[in-house]
């Protein structure tokens, strides 16, 4: 699946694009790692986005997810312990 979004895109065949679906509160949540490529088309930066989701419309949730969903940090790799 491929979506495009100004210079955002997700592709689910690119290593640098991830889609994780959650579950939460009885809803469905994705968080999104698509590139923006630039006006040009030729840079690759990473770039996280989180929101709403729907099974049964995923390339819409994905474009309003690009749109409109909140910026998701990239997260240490190892969590801190704040007690000891």
């Amino acid at each position: 699946m491929r979506v495009e979004v100004n210079n955002l895109v997700y592709d689910s065949e690119k290593k640098d694009c991830y889609l994780e679906v959650v579950q939460a509160q009885s809803m469905l949540f994705a968080f999104v790692q698509c590139l923006d490529v630039g006006f040009d088309g030729t840079l690759k930066a990473v770039k996280r986005y989180w929101g709403s989701y729907s099974h049964e419309e995923p390339e819409k949730s994905i474009e309003l997810i690009l749109k409109f969903g909140g910026k998701w940090p990239k997260l240490p790799s190892e969590p801190k312990s704040y007690f000891a």
